[in-house]
């Protein structure tokens, strides 16, 4: 059993405010990103790194806070996968 409760994940659509500071208040954020279109978009190591600093400046809990964001991976090549997602984890991506 966790203990005080299990980890509560807030998403919305970046870069739409209001979303990022309800989850700057629980443990963690999903973004989802669209296109002037309307269609999914791609999150990138700047958009974190600035979702990152919208959440500390709204973060009042000490507890760690997770940030994940989702995309695709070829699968085929590790080395390949490790450098599209080690800027996104120096950024402080979980």
């Amino acid at each position: 059993m966790q203990s005080p409760r299990i980890p509560i994940w807030a998403a919305g659509v970046w870069p739409n405010k209001p979303p990022i500071r309800r989850a700057a208040r629980w443990d963690g954020y999903f973004p989802i990103k669209l296109g002037d279109d309307g269609t999914p978009g791609q999150v990138t190591v700047d958009d974190a790194r600035a979702m990152l600093a919208h959440l500390a400046a709204h973060r009042t809990n000490p507890n760690p806070h997770d940030l994940v964001v989702n995309g695709r991976m070829g699968g085929d090549n590790h080395a390949r996968d490790a450098e599209t997602v080690a800027p996104f984890a120096a950024a402080g991506v979980t």
